[in-house]
C-alpha cells in the first residue's frame, strides 16, 4: 500500500539520457510524487514520468525555488502532512523506512519540524557530521550516530519535513539560491522553538560537491571541492545568515567563522586552484557583508 500523507519531490538538474532509476522506486512507494525539472532549458520536458506530477522551474530561485514550487503545489492539500525532497546527488536503496512507524514515533510531537537520516559521501566514504547545542555553544556529535538524536542542522535531501512548518515560515529563501538553504531553514526552526531529529538508520548516499579527505592532527577532515563561484556563494550566504541570526542564537557567530576557516583550511591543504578559490571566498564574504544579492 502506498504512503499517501508524504509528498516526495525529486529535483532534476543533471542532464541524463533517461530518468533516474530512483523515480521508479519512489512512485511505487508513494501516492504523491513531484518531479521538478530545474534545468534552465527545461531539458526533461520531453521525458515521460508516469504516476508523478511534473513541474518546470527552469532554475528560477535556484534549488530553493524548486523546493518552493513543490510547496506551492501541495500547500492546500490537507491530506499531505509531510514532504521529503531528494535531488540527483542522492542514492537510496529502499524507501521502506518511510513508514507509519517513523511518522508516528518521531513526528507525533508537533514541535519536531523535521526528521533526517545519516548519510555517507561517496567520494570520501565518510559520514556527514551533526552538531548539538548546549549552553550557548555548538559541539560535534560522534559519528556515526547510534541512537535517535536531537541535532541543530539537517541537510535538506532525505529529510522528512513537517509541511505546516515550511508553510509557516514561507518556505525557502530563494535569495540564497543553493548553498545553506537548508541551514537557513534549520536556524529558523531553532528561533521558532522547533526541534530537529536525526535517526541512525537507514544510511543513504549523498554527494556534496567533489569532496576529498585529508588527515590533520590525527583526524580525518573533508573538503568540499567546490568551484570558485560556489565558494563565493557559500561564503556570501554564510555571512548573510550570520547577520540575520547571530543576535538570536548565542554561539552562532563562532560556529560560522569556524566554518569559513574550515573552508580555507581544506582549500589550502587538499585542493587545486587554491588562489582562485580563496579569492572566491573573499568575494563572497564581502558580498555577504554588504548585502549584495544575485
Amino acid at each position: 500500500m502506498k504512503i499517501n500523507n508524504v509528498a516526495v519531490a525529486v529535483i532534476l538538474f543533471k542532464r541524463t539520457e533517461s530518468p533516474p532509476g530512483i523515480i521508479n522506486q519512489i512512485v511505487s512507494s508513494f501516492e504523491h510524487v513531484y518531479i521538478v525539472d530545474n534545468t534552465p532549458e527545461s531539458y526533461f520536458s520531453t521525458f515521460s514520468f508516469d504516476n508523478a506530477n511534473f513541474i518546470q522551474n527552469r532554475n528560477i530561485g535556484g534549488l530553493a525555488g524548486a523546493y518552493n514550487r513543490v510547496l506551492q503545489s501541495i500547500r492546500d492539500t490537507e491530506l499531505l502532512e509531510y514532504v521529503m525532497f531528494l535531488d540527483d546527488d542522492t542514492e537510496v536503496v529502499t524507501f521502506d523506512f518511510v513508514s507509519p512507524t517513523i511518522l508516528d514515533n518521531f513526528l507525533f510531537d508537533h514541535k519536531v519540524a523535521g526528521v533526517g537520516f545519516q548519510f555517507v559521501d561517496p567520494d570520501t566514504n565518510l559520514f556527514g557530521g551533526y552538531l548539538g547545542y548546549r549552553e550557548g555553544n555548538y559541539y560535534s556529535l560522534s559519528r556515526p550516530l547510534t541512537s535517535v538524536t536531537s541535532v541543530e542542522f539537517l541537510i535538506n535531501s532525505m529529510t522528512i519535513w513537517r509541511k505546516s512548518f515550511l508553510i509557516e515560515i514561507d518556505g525557502y529563501d530563494e535569495s540564497l539560491l543553493v548553498d545553506h538553504i537548508d541551514t537557513s531553514i534549520c536556524l529558523r526552526a531553532k528561533v521558532e522553538g522547533y526541534k530537529l531529529l536525526a535517526l541512525p538508520a537507514p544510511v543513504f548516499i549523498h554527494k556534496i560537491g567533489a569532496r576529498s579527505h585529508y588527515r590533520l592532527f590525527g583526524r580525518y577532515f573533508q573538503t568540499g571541492g567546490h568551484c570558485p563561484s560556489r565558494r563565493e556563494l557559500i561564503a556570501r550566504n554564510t555571512i548573510l545568515l550570520l547577520k540575520q541570526y547571530a543576535k538570536h542564537i548565542p554561539g552562532l557567530r563562532k560556529l560560522f567563522l569556524l566554518r569559513l576557516g574550515y573552508e580555507v583550511m581544506g582549500i589550502v591543504i587538499a585542493e587545486s586552484d587554491k588562489t582562485i578559490k580563496l579569492v572566491g571566498l573573499l568575494r563572497g564574504v564581502l558580498k555577504g557583508w554588504f548585502g549584495i544579492k544575485y
